[in-house]
């Protein structure tokens, strides 16, 4: 309960944060908020489809992620 707490705080202050928003959804789902934890990886699906941690986040919830192309050359 706690985690979610702090990770609401943190969603809300930053909320263009991809990652911020999947370490929430995580802490929803282990809290068995599993509506609010879809819609909040979700979310940071769509700010940053690309996101290692995101996409790991969403796999962890069974949420189906399109396949990744790099959009910068690799150096």
């Amino acid at each position: 309960v706690q985690a979610v707490e702090l990770l609401e705080a943190t969603a809300a202050m930053w909320p263009d944060s991809a990652e911020a928003h999947a370490a929430l959804g995580l802490a929803y789902h282990r809290a068995g908020r599993e509506e609010e934890a879809a819609r909040t990886v979700e979310y940071a699906l769509r700010q940053a489809p690309c996101d290692a941690q995101v996409r790991k986040a969403a796999g962890s919830l069974g949420i189906r992620t399109a396949a990744c192309a790099p959009t910068e050359p690799a150096r």
